[in-house]
């Protein structure tokens, strides 16, 4: 192909670069929400999390908190059913165990409709409501509502497809307690809040900045208010310490099974590219546990190699140093060429030469 005279590429030049400022300055917010979800994608299963369990006192196995920890959480069981959605067998049979555990045990059972999840979000956030009614699906008012129900109320948060095979009474005792999610960050199917929990204000005072269309129904649901946007907020919680998380093991993305809960996996509100979306999910998660496993013996191996290259290094120019030292000193050409035994000697006395 011909190229461009160079007064033609010049001007061209001239021409894109302020097209491209102009682009990215009017787009800089979402380049910004983009950067920060991105950045939780592949940054969350390295940053430092608190396990329940691990140091605490807390006994996951026996489902037992300290025995002087107090309970700070409000025995309410909160489930969400928005929209025309069919209780399915499971579902009902999933929050029909969870009644079951929690009975004569002094909870409190809310489900929570269109009806009564409007009229809260009208009475308790009048300045999100035009936000909340203007979402495009279903389940991002579902997202949206749970923490905003657990930020003023508190209590647990239970998902319809999550079946208890346990009372939850001992998690009445974490101020914040959520599962991990898949491939990485946290799950929103399982959440433990005080009322007026600062992470919960955290996450609504950053609804509208997340609220954004990404094209795909999928990917604008977890972006905006599922488990990615959930998991972003975590990420960039200055006090991400004090969150606890549930280890490894009871991860209730998927179809999943431990001796807390049973997840049946519905995800009713899927769409057709959401498949794909979880497929690279999943890829990414095997790279993420890869890396996970082996970065302490490549690190390892990396410390090995730059400090013998180093001490090699150092070798090679203390050496030089030497030689450079050496060759500076002077240099008597006759004596440095006259061999050892050959070195010239006073001459011996010859005969009738007197001897002192």
């Amino acid at each position: 192909m011909p190229s461009l005279p160079r007064s033609s590429a010049r001007r061209l030049a001239c021409i894109a670069a302020p097209a491209v400022l102009a682009l990215t300055w009017f787009a800089r917010h979402r380049i910004y929400i983009a950067y920060c979800l991105a950045y939780t994608y592949f940054a969350f299963t390295f940053l430092p999390t608190s396990i329940i369990g691990e140091g605490d006192g807390f006994d996951l196995a026996a489902v037992r908190p300290p025995p002087d920890a107090p309970e700070i959480v409000p025995r309410i069981l909160h489930q969400v059913r928005l929209g025309d959605i069919e209780m399915r067998d499971k579902w009902i049979a999933g929050r029909q165990s969870c009644l079951d555990a929690h009975q004569g045990r002094n909870w409190t059972f809310i489900m929570w409709e269109d009806e009564n999840a409007n009229a809260f979000v009208q009475e308790n956030y009048p300045d999100l409501y035009d936000m909340y009614r203007g979402y495009g699906q279903e389940i991002q008012r579902s997202n949206v509502i749970r923490y905003l129900i657990l930020n003023k109320m508190g209590g647990i948060y239970l998902d319809l497809d999550v079946k208890c095979k346990v009372p939850l009474d001992a998690f009445l005792t974490q101020s914040w307690l959520s599962p991990p999610g898949l491939p990485t960050g946290i799950n929103n199917a399982f959440l433990t809040s005080t009322p007026g929990n600062p992470f919960l204000g955290f996450v609504i005072d950053r609804l509208r900045a997340y609220d954004l269309n990404w094209i795909s129904l999928y990917a604008t649901d977890m972006f905006s208010a599922g488990c990615h946007f959930i998991s972003t907020m975590h990420a960039h919680y200055p006090q991400r310490d004090q969150l606890k998380v549930l280890p490894e093991g009871y991860k209730l993305g998927g179809i999943s099974n431990n001796h807390i809960f049973e997840h049946f996996g519905a995800a009713s509100w899927h769409r057709g590219d959401a498949t794909a979306i979880k497929i690279v999910g999943k890829i990414v998660e095997w790279i993420l546990r890869i890396i996970r496993w082996t970065w302490r013996p490549i690190l390892a191996l990396g410390v090995f190699v730059c400090g013998g290259y180093a001490a090699q290094s150092l070798c090679s120019a203390a050496h030089e140093r030497k030689r450079a030292a050496y060759s500076s000193l002077p240099w008597d050409e006759e004596h440095a060429l006259t061999p050892r035994s050959a070195s010239p000697r006073s001459p011996s006395p010859g005969a009738g030469e007197k001897r002192w």
